[in-house]
């Protein structure tokens, strides 16, 4: 899951008369983007009504494609980490700046997460349902995964999500590889070799996802693995480069609107072909042979229409509201968090079988889960931002980039 610097994006200096943001700036729209991806991802997780009309299935049905909120964070970490080592390139500390940057702003959090989530929690709640749970999926794994940020493929070796509540850490480990070498590969490559990359890996990933759909592979596997999904990363930092071409905004502005239209025809037919009123949208063939690199041309496509529209445009107005900016702001903690306060609300205190109905739908329920679940993970992420992250992020002044 993407966390940058904030909107901070930056240029070159060839590029300065055709897109002029520079390093120190602030886009208020990727805070909004951000925003939109943290809470598709908590509607996908949070929702836990058992549909019991046509409208609650419907519902049910489009709700579940909230998982493709961490690709919206993919192709927004592909975006930001491409613009500021481009524009670092050359610079002095290259990757001793980038890497002790991301350092600060992951690790300590990760870090304090998953010793909580292990060694804590179950003495704090050792007799819940949900203590029992991590004991379970922790029988006979070595946690060492977690504390090198390889979970994902450890899930891709068991075919499952490991610990209930560290499950989300996949998509981390998945960044993190990508930051082992895609630093590298901007340092050693021009930025037309480099598109061409990006444009290859958009290609390599649903062609390496097929195969293992067709080899009869988890589900789990295509999904974490991180060459099957360094399309949505790969998408982002296309965009990022692309921006500082020498042709600037021109042509990205033309193509931005026909692919956004593509992907989301595609991402339609991809739904209605799998049966979604049945069926997990994440785990059926199709969407994860090609349904993945759609939302990520689509989230790119949405990335590139945010960045370059005007302050006072309608898109630039949406994405700059205040409350999905909050949610951006503290959507790293969020992230890590809400699983682990759903569960435990839903276990002990709001089960699904108690959600209020009105004319035999349990939405009312849902609805009100929604607001009981979020506000105290909220609440956590507000205090982890106040007391821990924001102070340690004042420690990246030591490791400056490139004006």
């Amino acid at each position: 899951m993407a966390q940058g610097a904030g909107g901070a994006v930056g240029r070159t200096a060839g590029a300065a008369a055709v897109w002029p943001i520079r390093s120190a700036d602030r886009i208020p729209a990727l805070d909004g983007l951000r925003g939109i991806a943290i809470l598709l991802v908590v509607l996908f997780h949070n929702t836990q009504m058992r549909p019991q009309t046509p409208f609650d299935e419907v519902y049910v049905a489009l709700a579940r494609l909230g998982w493709s909120g961490v690709d919206l964070f993919f192709v927004l970490s592909g975006f930001l980490i491409t613009g500021l080592l481009a524009d670092s390139k050359g610079g002095p500390h290259y990757f001793r700046n980038f890497y002790s940057r991301r350092a600060l702003r992951i690790l300590p959090l990760y870090l304090v997460f998953v010793f909580f989530t292990l060694h804590v929690s179950p003495r704090l709640w050792p007799d819940t349902d949900l203590a029992a749970m991590g004991r379970n999926a922790m029988a006979g794994r070595s946690e060492v995964w977690y504390w090198l940020l390889l979970p994902n493929l450890l899930f891709a070796r068991d075919g499952n999500f490991g610990h209930p509540n560290l499950a989300v850490t996949w998509s981390l480990g998945i960044e993190e590889q990508f930051y082992l070498v895609w630093p590298l590969l901007v340092a050693l490559a021009n930025r037309r070799r480099l598109m061409w990359t990006c444009t290859a890996l958009v290609i390599i990933a649903p062609v390496i996802r097929t195969a293992l759909v067709l080899d009869g592979a988890d589900p789990v596997v295509p999904y974490v693995l991180p060459f099957c999904r360094m399309d949505a990363l790969a998408a982002g930092a296309w965009v990022a480069l692309a921006l500082r071409s020498p042709a600037g905004v021109a042509p990205l502005r033309r193509w931005a609107h026909p692919v956004l239209a593509a992907a989301a025809a595609g991402i339609v037919a991809i739904w209605y072909l799998e049966d979604p009123l049945d069926n997990g949208t994440w785990i059926e063939p199709v969407m994860q042979s090609a349904g993945y690199t759609a939302f990520a041309l689509l989230f790119a496509a949405l990335l590139a229409l945010a960045v370059m529209a005007p302050a006072g445009s309608r898109l630039a107005r949406t994405l700059s509201v205040s409350p999905l900016r909050m949610f951006g702001t503290y959507s790293y903690a969020l992230y890590l968090f809400h699983v682990a306060v759903r569960r435990f609300i839903r276990d002990e205190y709001f089960p699904v079988a108690s959600f209020p109905e009105w004319l035999d739908s349990p939405l009312p329920g849902q609805l009100l889960f929604y607001v009981v679940a979020t506000a105290p993970a909220l609440a956590l992420a507000w205090a982890s931002w106040h007391v821990l992250e924001a102070p340690i992020l004042k420690l990246r002044r030591f490791f400056p980039y490139p004006r």
